[in-house]
């Protein structure tokens, strides 16, 4: 007896919502800071029309916008949530970037050109130098007066984890969707998941090092 082929199914799956204080943080400092470089820009222009401005000045001053236009891209990356959802009456994968409930970035790729669910890390080592003090003996004290300093090179490690959806479509090549933040704090189990949703299978390639990357 031949059994019948299992339905794949959809999935849906999102980044967690960030909490509304840091949020507001965020915005109340990336405001603050993209103010003044935003204020130059507008006097500027004003100078040049209507008080004789250099379009030197003009130039200068357009090209402070590059500042305010990173401070909310940093802002908008790190605050917005991500959501990944599989649909196979429309053969679709859709990764969305929202703030707020409010999507400001969406892509989408064909189920049937999606081939694999690959995962890989990277750990990242950072040195740094420490000033510790040396104290003496102390009859009434566990801690004794200070008597000297010594310096100690300390290092931390931070582990990088990413999973990336790979594809192929005729009219644009090769293609990869990165879905490591729907990932954090998650692990393989939903990776498998996801996988399995689509159709596809999933590989752990273990440690990769970015090319380009000093590790150390």
């Amino acid at each position: 007896m031949v059994s019948e082929p299992k339905l794949l199914q959809d999935f849906y799956i999102s980044s967690k919502e960030h909490d509304i204080g840091p949020v507001i943080v965020g915005m109340v400092l990336t405001g603050g800071f993209s103010a003044p470089f935003l204020f130059i820009t507008l006097f500027s222009l004003f100078e040049f029309f209507f008080l004789d401005g250099t379009v030197i000045g003009v130039v200068f001053s357009i090209s402070l916008l590059v500042i305010p236009f990173l401070l909310i891209r940093y802002f908008l990356r790190k605050y917005s949530t991500l959501r990944l959802q599989v649909n196979h009456n429309e053969d679709s994968i859709v990764v969305e970037k929202a703030f707020q409930n409010k999507v400001w970035k969406r892509i989408r790729k064909s189920i049937s050109e999606a081939q694999i669910l690959v995962y890989h890390y990277y750990i990242i080592t950072s040195s740094f130098e420490t000033e510790k003090s040396i104290h003496g003996y102390s009859p009434i004290s566990n801690v004794g007066p200070v008597i000297g300093h010594v310096t100690v090179n300390e290092h931390s490690d931070s582990a990088h984890q990413k999973y990336h959806i790979h594809g192929s479509s005729a009219e644009g090549g090769n293609w990869e969707l990165e879905i490591s933040k729907i990932m954090e704090g998650t692990g393989h189990d939903m990776a498998k998941q996801i996988a399995r949703s689509i159709g596809i299978e999933f590989q752990d390639n273990g440690e990769i090092v970015p090319k380009g990357l000093v590790i150390g």
